[in-house]
């Protein structure tokens, strides 16, 4: 009863993640299709460069909290939750201080070299702050297997977005500014949306009960998330550096096609894959918490076989409909990049598998390893899709994208099946139990 119990709970929980993915893809490819229009390619271009610099703050200062909230949720749930909010929030704050400081010495240098104007960098902030608060709220949803308010809260603001910067657009004109007034807006409006709607996990009610930082969470999250912080540069010069090379050499506009057609066909691989991860990761790093490192086997083998078959049906749908797709998600002057679509379907294809393999370092806390594997993929991949672009011009950072993201899958692999021989000298719970507990002793007096 109990095993059919947590199946079917496992079968709902993947419905609202299915469908958060889905709703969400619709909204940011109806987004793609409506900013093209609004949008010439210099301005979209533009837009892109910035939010691979986002990208990359967001990454190395935010994302590796949250990928240790995700892991060390589980052994903090039953009883020791708000401590578990408090002390993130705190660390969360800390963070965000220093972009906005950092910007706030930057500006003058900014200004200098007329990089960006006032307003965006202001827009970039707000939008920095806002999203820092939203991913730390929607990432204890899913780790606490709420999909049902995580899904819609993700999709409200996937819809939200395009249609408020959309909105701005038309309001005032087009330009970056409004782009990122609108996008702030949404993310804004998400975020009092879960405030108010009681969705806050873990969150104590009118601040009645107080609740001290613990010193021992603080110090494992700080340990498990600093290998992860260069992650960000890695992934922004493997996932973007060729948007940048483009930009260069060929020009913004350039950029701007490559980008909106990369964006397309990115996004069903990272959809699909998005739904297995947010219904299955929680269970898998469940498993791996309690130490039944068998079922967490059997979750991780179901999770690649399904991957594999989805993804290899994906890629073999790109060829006969790559203009069908274009013509309908893409603005005419954005259909030269009919032919780019195989070969970012193909690289995707390999990169969605290769994920599934990292997870067993997350789970198991070999965030290093996970490290050097993106290190020498973005190296690898920047080398790679310079010389593409160099040969044959905007198709060639296209090819470039299955070569690399290949070469991370091989490593990947490899490093998984490493980390999971050392699973049991290794767990991240047999490593912090004997300080954490020390610790929160201390704390409850």
């Amino acid at each position: 009863m109990k095993s059919m119990e947590s199946r079917s709970r496992l079968i709902r929980e993947g419905g609202w993640a299915a469908l958060a993915q889905v709703m969400s893809a619709l909204g940011a490819l109806a987004g793609v299709r409506a900013l093209t229009e609004f949008a010439p390619p210099e301005t979209y271009g533009s837009i892109t460069l910035l939010l691979g610099v986002f990208t990359v703050a967001q990454g190395t200062l935010i994302n590796p909290i949250m990928q240790a909230s995700l892991r060390l949720y589980p052994e903090y749930a039953e009883s020791r939750l708000a401590l578990f909010r408090k002390t993130l929030v705190g660390m969360l704050r800390r963070r965000i201080l220093i972009v906005l400081a950092t910007l706030a010495l930057s500006w003058p240098i900014i200004n200098h070299f007329k990089v960006g104007s006032l307003g965006v960098v202001v827009l970039m902030a707000l939008l920095f702050t806002l999203e820092g608060f939203r991913n730390l709220e929607t990432v204890l949803l899913n780790a606490a297997r709420r999909q049902r308010a995580y899904s819609l809260i993700t999709i409200f603001e996937a819809w939200g977005r395009p249609l408020l910067a959309i909105a701005a657009i038309l309001l005032w004109e087009s330009s970056v500014e409004s782009v990122f007034a609108g996008y702030a807006a949404a993310t804004g409006l998400a975020l009092i949306l879960i405030y108010l709607l009681g969705q806050s996990e873990g969150r104590m009610s009118n601040g009645k009960t107080k609740t001290s930082v613990c010193p021992a969470l603080r110090e494992a999250v700080a340990r498990y998330s600093l290998p992860l912080a260069p992650l960000a540069i890695m992934d922004s010069v493997s996932g973007v550096g060729d948007r940048y090379i483009l930009a260069a050499l060929l020009g913004v506009d350039k950029a701007g096609i490559y980008a909106a057609t990369y964006g397309l066909l990115s996004r069903p691989f990272l959809m699909m894959a998005g739904t297995f991860d947010l219904s299955l990761r929680p269970v898998y790093y469940q498993s791996v918490a309690a130490g039944n490192h068998g079922h967490a086997r059997k979750i991780l083998k179901r999770w690649l076989i399904l991957i594999i078959l989805i993804s290899g049906v994906g890629f073999a749908l790109s060829f006969p409909l790559k203009e069908l797709i274009v013509e309908i998600f893409l603005a005419r002057e954005y259909w030269v990049g009919a032919n780019l679509i195989p070969w970012i379907a193909g690289g995707y294809s390999l990169l969605v598998i290769s994920n599934v393999f990292e997870k067993v370092c997350y789970a198991y806390g070999f965030t290093g390893r996970i490290l050097v594997v993106r290190s020498i993929a973005a190296v690898s991949g920047l080398v790679i899709a310079y010389y593409g672009i160099v040969l044959w011009g905007m198709p060639g950072a296209a090819i470039a994208v299955p070569i690399y993201f290949g070469l991370q899958m091989v490593m990947n692999m490899i490093v998984a099946g490493a980390s999971s021989s050392e699973q049991g000298a290794q767990s991240l719970q047999t490593r912090n139990d004997g300080e954490d507990n020390r610790h929160l002793m201390t704390v409850s007096k």
